[in-house]
């Protein structure tokens, strides 16, 4: 097992339960959503381009144009507020009006499909590869909003349940294999690391930075027991410290070290006499 102090520039302030009551940390989201614009559009272009050779015409075009309108609020949003001070819950103005968002998107698919003349050639083209990708984006920004990810996931299988309707005759590879692919979404959404204990953790860890993203996915990668330590509390385990705990990762998180380790030797995680940014075998 190593401990390390965590990424360069990293800092803590003590811990606190004052944030408990938080469901999730809007912010999380937001500092993923602001990156997401470019690749949201060029969604909404490849779908609109598949639906013009299904059949649609104007109506793909007014679809665009709503889809745009409606990634360009979600960008609007994150900007706002992923620098903000303070958690941002679903409750303020700003996690509403993003969950609105998130519905408006499950409903734009929904007509999409149900609209387009011919749904078999939509699915069989890159409209379906689109398709795909608006969920997979979907992990990035909602997957670590649990409640809102299962039902986001929940409603594009209503999404999916349209376009199966609508094909007649053979199925394309693809509808067949969708739900497959929202079951994968799903799974990467629960996994995202950036999303994790936001809400139990009250220190400022870059959590608007993806070199924070990077840090944490790094972490979750190692297969052997990786713990970072901050001020005597641990700040960041991944899944196999957690095993050789014994604890969950939300019970670990924000622990004191002594809550949770006997280290061997007793002064491997002594900070005074192993700089922060080094790394002890213990």
């Amino acid at each position: 097992m190593y401990t390390s102090g965590g990424p360069t520039g990293s800092r803590s302030l003590p811990h606190t339960r004052k944030s408990a009551h938080v469901d999730f940390d809007l912010r999380v989201a937001f500092a993923a959503e602001r990156r997401l614009l470019p690749a949201l559009l060029l969604i909404g272009l490849v779908a609109t381009f598949a639906a013009m050779r299904a059949g649609a015409n104007a109506l793909a075009l007014a679809w665009l144009a709503v889809y745009g309108v409606n990634a360009a609020i979600r960008f609007l949003i994150a900007t706002e507020y992923a620098t903000a001070p303070r958690e941002v819950s679903a409750e303020t103005r700003g996690g509403k009006i993003y969950l609105a968002t998130a519905g408006v998107d499950v409903v734009l698919w929904s007509l999409l499909l149900a609209l387009v003349p011919n749904a078999a050639m939509f699915v069989a083209s890159p409209g379906a590869y689109a398709a795909a990708g608006a969920v997979l984006l979907g992990a990035l920004s909602y997957g670590g909003w649990p409640r809102v990810w299962t039902v986001y996931i929940l409603a594009w299988i209503g999404v999916f349940a349209v376009g199966a309707l609508r094909v007649q005759g053979e199925m394309p590879a693809f509808v067949m294999g969708f739900p497959l692919w929202l079951l994968a979404a799903w799974w990467i959404g629960r996994q995202q690391p950036m999303a994790r204990h936001v809400a139990r953790v009250a220190h400022q860890t870059m959590a608007n930075n993806m070199t924070r993203f990077g840090w944490q996915a790094a972490i979750h990668a190692i297969p052997t027991p990786v713990i970072v330590m901050r001020n005597d509390r641990l700040i960041e385990v991944n899944r196999s410290a957690c095993e050789f705990i014994g604890r969950s990762e939300r019970a670990i998180v924000g622990s004191l070290v002594a809550e949770c380790l006997i280290a061997d030797p007793p002064d491997a995680l002594d900070p005074v006499k192993h700089p922060s940014r080094s790394s002890v075998p213990v």
